[in-house]
């Protein structure tokens, strides 16, 4: 009898904070906007951006603890880490490319299209391996021209390229050189260079039948009725009233990502980190 192996993921509770004194909420002037004079509402925004960039954080980066009650989810990076597809240093040639939609057919073989989401250098390489494909010298292949004016911007990047049966469309990923999170100094050596994601559906078996969904998705725990994708609970002068002489904000979200076909995902690192 076919016995399959099961791999489970859990929810996460992600949250964020934000208060402001009742006396400061009525001072004139702090931050000018073009809205206003506006101090406690953009700080709430700017609150519930951090939150939304902390939701994504977790989905992709997240380990699960070995032991406790608060372990959370697995994130997408670590699952492709356990049972998909991994590798070292940047992709610099077509030929590396090329040896990597090779892979990609022989582990999963499910999807002719990727996402790739990549770092500023990755990003170089990509531009500059596809514009030496365009050679200038003598006897070089040619792939067509374009007609440049003076007022003209050039554009030196490319979104997407097709090779060897498989197209693969370039990301920049902001996280990733962001100085404040993974594009500081201590994370550049070990941290991730790219990550590449199916495009697409696939078919999963779920709750007895067997059904097409897309290879990553995220979800949320709710019922009928009622759904914590994400709560928003304001207390005090803009809120439920509360003793505390103060405004409070609090964002809950509880979630999961559902990562299907690990071994159709590419994860790289830029140097040699993994055995």
């Amino acid at each position: 009898r076919w016995d399959p192996a099961i791999y489970e993921n859990f929810t996460h509770i992600v949250k964020e904070y934000y208060e402001i004194n009742a006396s400061d909420m009525v001072h004139k002037t702090w931050i000018e906007t073009p809205e206003g004079p506006m101090w406690h509402n953009y700080e709430m925004m700017r609150t519930s951006t951090l939150f939304d960039n902390k939701v994504e954080f977790t989905h992709f980066f997240h380990e699960r603890k070995a032991s406790g009650n608060d372990r959370g989810m697995n994130g997408v990076i670590p699952q492709i880490e356990q049972r998909g597809n991994i590798a070292n240093e940047y992709i610099t040639s077509i030929e590396e490319l090329s040896e990597i939609a090779r892979r990609l057919k022989q582990q999963g073989g499910g999807c002719n299209s990727y996402n790739v989401w990549h770092d500023h250098k990755q990003g170089a390489f990509f531009r500059q391996m596809l514009a030496g494909v365009n050679a200038h010298y003598a006897g070089g292949g040619n792939y067509g021209a374009f007609d440049n004016s003076r007022d003209m911007s050039m554009k030196l990047g490319f979104n997407d390229v097709y090779i060897d049966g498989i197209t693969f469309f370039f990301q920049p990923w902001d996280i990733l050189d962001n100085p404040s999170l993974m594009g500081s100094t201590k994370f550049r050596q070990t941290g991730i260079a790219y990550l590449m994601i199916p495009n697409g559906n696939t078919s999963i078996y779920e709750n007895g039948q067997s059904i097409s969904k897309p290879f990553l998705s995220v979800r949320y725990r709710g019922n009928a009725s009622y759904n914590r994708k994400r709560e928003l609970k304001l207390f005090g002068q803009d809120g439920t009233p509360q003793v505390k002489d103060a405004q409070s904000a609090h964002w809950t979200s509880e979630c999961l990502n559902q990562v299907a076909g690990a071994n159709n995902y590419l994860v790289g690192r830029g140097t040699a980190v993994y055995a």
